[in-house]
């Protein structure tokens, strides 16, 4: 569970989990809207290759995807991420951070 509270110049937010609270503290000056802070998924790109994802606003009835291709360059940076829609197969090239919105993907299959 988080919370988030704007209180002067900090945004705290408050993680609580198993039954122990931790509180964090992030600048504002990251001109990042603070829900955007705590509302993003956590994207390993490792571990990107065959994960699944939902599309919180599906398109032409594709709802679920499979990332079917990952391409690295020399530093093992991601240069290339294609997913695929379950229901009719089309591939689609996508920027992989995109799946941080939690706005529109979400991990795993809902």
């Amino acid at each position: 569970m988080v919370i988030g509270d704007i209180v002067g110049p900090k945004l705290f937010a408050v993680t609580i989990k198993q039954q122990k609270i931790l509180m964090i503290s992030i600048p504002i000056e990251l001109n990042v809207a603070p829900m955007r802070i705590l509302s993003m998924n956590n994207v390993n790109p490792k571990k990107l290759l065959h994960s699944k994802w939902t599309k919180v606003v599906p398109m032409n009835r594709e709802k679920h995807f499979t990332i079917v291709e990952v391409e690295l360059d020399e530093q093992r940076n991601i240069t290339l991420c294609i997913i695929e829609a379950v229901i009719s197969h089309k591939q689609y090239s996508i920027n992989w951070r995109e799946l941080k919105d939690k706005a529109v993907w979400r991990l795993g299959w809902c």
